[in-house]
């Protein structure tokens, strides 16, 4: 009898462990803005996780969508989206592990603009470490 308290108590403590850990990781933020021209249709998107469904959107010239969240335990979380305008398609991950955020004020963000050639990501300058620029990561289709 005394053999089965040790691996309840020790499954409670790793239960614990890992509800704390969880509630540790940096709080994320993914910001996508329609810098479409003027006059032009509306952008629409849908952004889904593996456990979040963010529904459509839409969104008129230069206004953004954001969303914050925190990544799983295991480090898997993985956001996509699709994007449609003006007759054209788009989908791609917008946020995974791999990638480097733009930090402002210890606060993470992974950013987007939404161009007529496709979607620009605000990622560091592949030189400095310190230097941040626009670099095209997916093409209209």
């Amino acid at each position: 009898m005394s053999s089965s308290k040790p691996s309840i108590s020790l499954l409670a403590y790793i239960i614990i462990i890992l509800l704390v850990a969880g509630t540790c990781s940096a709080e994320l933020t993914v910001a996508i803005f329609n810098t479409l021209p003027a006059n032009a249709p509306p952008l629409d998107l849908h952004c889904k996780s593996g456990d979040d469904d963010l529904g459509p959107q839409t969104l008129g010239l230069s206004q953004m969508y954001t969303w914050k969240f925190y990544t799983n335990f295991w480090g898997t979380t993985l956001f996509w989206c699709n994007f449609w305008w003006d007759g054209k398609h788009a989908g791609f991950h917008v946020y995974d592990s791999t990638m480097m955020p733009y930090e402002v004020h210890g606060l993470l963000h992974f950013v987007y603009e939404a161009r007529p050639d496709g979607f620009y990501f605000y990622t560091p300058d592949t030189y400095t470490s310190h230097t941040f620029q626009w670099q095209l990561v997916k093409k209209w289709e």
